[in-house]
């Protein structure tokens, strides 16, 4: 999801976030986020919110796990030094030139070779423990939103916490693979496939990552090969004819974050709250539309203004246009 259409906490505030029943939910409960593979932060969309989550933060690396205790956004935090997987076991894990890129899988040397991957290049391996999430003593009485980014691990951590996964909860943002980056890692098909036996609706692709071998190198702007994306999965409470406020609440606050209003009025309307609390709800989802399409309005002629003056002084392009603030 491009930054600048992001949404801060003033933006949510702005669009009347506070006169609603969603806003007291998010001040008193918060929002229960497990992170697995936090070195990056919560994923943007969420990040506006972050003084409002209870997060749980997971990371094997070590030296990124330190950079991670010195900061603290949220409502409150718990950070564990340990990976996750299908079983409780020790692990290499693979060091990279980027750490963006360590994994217990190894990095495929011909796709790395083949897209220029310079930044999986490993330059050391590591023991540590992996466990799993349905060992670990998560509160089993709440719901929780669950983000995956385990550069492959995706599927042995879904293994690893069925039955937590299956009862506790709601959503699940989750990269997925379309290129083995790493030697037989899990693509898309099989992490939707593991989701839905647990009962979870795959919604949308909230961000994409191209690729390219680069053989025209007068021009980059086009679409390439779908590398991998962000995933959005959920416990569709419509399907399910649930009505638990919690679930909805956590459902209807992504919603708005990733610019799913439809879906969030649907929601809305779904709930049994009182005309007062859904006509608060109706207007605030229905402002943050309007401020996301002025948002879309101005990158949109900020983007055709760069390409324009690429196009005139017949410069390569180095910038992947976002194309999708256009449609």
């Amino acid at each position: 999801m491009n930054k600048e259409l992001c949404w801060s906490l003033q933006d949510l505030l702005d669009a009347g976030l506070k006169e609603t029943s969603l806003y007291e939910y998010l001040s008193t409960q918060g929002l229960n986020f497990i992170d697995v593979g936090a070195k990056d932060g919560v994923v943007d969309a969420v990040k506006g919110l972050s003084s409002f989550l209870n997060a749980l933060l997971f990371e094997p690396n070590k030296d990124e796990y330190q950079k991670i205790a010195n900061d603290h956004p949220f409502k409150s935090q718990e950070l564990f030094n340990v990976g996750l997987g299908a079983k409780n076991q020790e692990q290499n894990l693979y060091i990279t030139e980027s750490s963006m890129c360590c994994s217990i899988f190894k990095p495929n040397e011909f796709n790395t070779k083949r897209y220029g991957l310079y930044g999986y290049k490993v330059k050391a391996v590591e023991s540590i423990q992996l466990t799993t999430l349905d060992a670990l003593n998560i509160a089993s009485d709440s719901s929780y939103i669950l983000k995956l980014d385990a550069q492959g691990a995706e599927l042995d951590i879904i293994r690893g916490g069925q039955n937590f996964i299956e009862h506790n909860v709601t959503a699940i943002i989750s990269e997925v693979n379309f290129i083995e980056s790493y030697d037989n890692i899990p693509l898309f098909s099989e992490i939707e496939l593991a989701l839905r036996k647990l009962g979870f609706t795959f919604v949308t692709y909230t961000d994409f990552m191209y690729r390219s071998n680069n053989k025209n190198k007068s021009h980059g702007l086009s679409r390439e090969r779908l590398f991998h994306a962000d995933a959005l999965f959920i416990k569709d409470p419509i399907i399910n004819e649930q009505k638990d406020i919690s679930q909805c609440y956590q459902l209807i606050t992504l919603y708005v974050l990733y610019n799913l209003y439809d879906l969030a009025l649907e929601l809305v309307d779904h709930l049994e709250l009182d005309n007062i609390d859904k006509h608060q709800l109706i207007i605030f989802i229905n402002n943050c539309r309007k401020k996301y399409l002025q948002k879309n309005i101005e990158l949109t002629e900020k983007n055709l203004a760069l390409l324009k003056d690429e196009v005139q002084n017949n410069k390569q392009v180095e910038y992947y246009l976002n194309l999708r603030s256009i449609l």
